[in-house]
This record gives C-alpha cells, structure tokens and sequence, in this order.
C-alpha cells in the first residue's frame, strides 16, 4: 500500500496552517512560529488554531492540521495549554511534530529548561506519541500515516534530530540556531552535504 504523503498530500486531504494577522482567509498553507517570547501573539495564534480546529470539526471538514514545535519553543507554557486544550477537545485532527534535537538559541535544552521524561509527559497530556528518527524520511512518512489512523486524541511526532546534520561546523552548535553562513562557509556545508544548492 502506498503511503498517503509518499508522493505528497493526497488529493482529498487538506493541509492548514494558519498565519496570525494575515488578511486573506483562504490561505490555505502558511507559517505561525509559536515561541513563549512571543507572548500575547503567540496566545492570538494558539487561539485561532484551536477555534479553527473546533469549527472545522462542527461543520464537518476532513482536513488536518500539523503544527511544527522546536524543543526549546515547548519550554514555554503557551505550549502546554494548548496542549491541554487539543487533548481535552479530543483533536484528532491535530499532529504536532516536534523537532527534538536539545539545542536551542542559548545552548543545550537540558542545561536551561530540562524537558525529560519528555515522552511521559505527552502521554499524561493524552496525546499519541510516536517517535522516530526525524532524518529518516520513511520514519516521518509512516508516523504521519499512522498518525492519520489516530482517533479520539491529538499526535505528536516526536522527531529526534542533530541541528546541523552532516555539517561539520554546525552539528550540535547552539551558535548556528539563528546565523547565516557566510559565503565560505555555505561552500564547505554544500560540499559536505554532497549537493548543489
């Protein structure tokens, strides 16, 4: 059986994601960064995804909606209530995919917020939680599937990860989490990434 996203998203679903502020309502695919420092915009933006959820389930809309989560963003507390709120609305139509990689801005996760036993604590918020290796495209292909068969509660995919993969300057350097390379350096990570850019 062919996976649904293995030659992208099948026709009859609908990808979603919302944009706070943006003007036009039939955007149809955009990006909303929810980070705790964003403060009250962040709460705007987990406000209308979750009001966007509820009314699409009232009125019967089969689209799902995936939210992409850094592990130093859930050190926030916008994060678990929103958490709180999909699990208690029974969201199944929620995937949150969460890039597990213990490197944010600042240095290491577990050196300024620990966030273990990370796994226990979605499964205490009732979610599903798969893990895999976010590298492996299969792996992200097949727990997107299988959270599409999840009823009755939100998923997270829990993505393990090294920032910077396969660069060697940048792997697991918190200093590369909001620079651009300069022209050097993107030759060298071009070259040892085995691809042309």
């Amino acid at each position: 059986m062919r996976a649904k996203f293995a030659g992208g998203l099948a026709e009859q679903q609908r990808l979603r994601l919302v944009i706070v502020g943006t003007q036009q309502p039939e955007v149809l695919a955009a990006q909303e960064r929810l980070h705790p420092t964003c403060g009250g915009r962040a709460l705007q933006a987990a406000s209308l995804i979750e009001q966007r959820l509820l009314a699409a389930r009232r009125q019967g809309l089969g689209y799902r909606t995936y939210v992409l989560l850094g592990d130093g963003e859930i050190q926030g507390g916008i994060v678990w209530e929103g958490a709180m709120a999909a699990a208690k609305f029974r969201v199944s139509s929620l995937t949150a995919i969460l890039d597990y990689n213990d490197v944010q801005l600042d240095g290491a996760v577990h050196d300024i917020m620990p966030l273990e036993p990370l796994i226990d604590k979605w499964r205490a918020f009732n979610w599903a939680v798969l893990e895999i290796n976010g590298h492996n495209l299969r792996q992200v292909l097949e727990a997107l599937d299988t959270a599409s068969e999840i009823h009755g509660r939100p998923t997270i995919i829990v993505a393990h990860t090294t920032k910077g993969k396969g660069v060697s300057f940048m792997e697991d350097r918190s200093y590369w989490h909001g620079v651009a390379p300069n022209a050097a350096q993107l030759a060298q990570a071009t070259t040892e990434l085995g691809r042309c850019v």
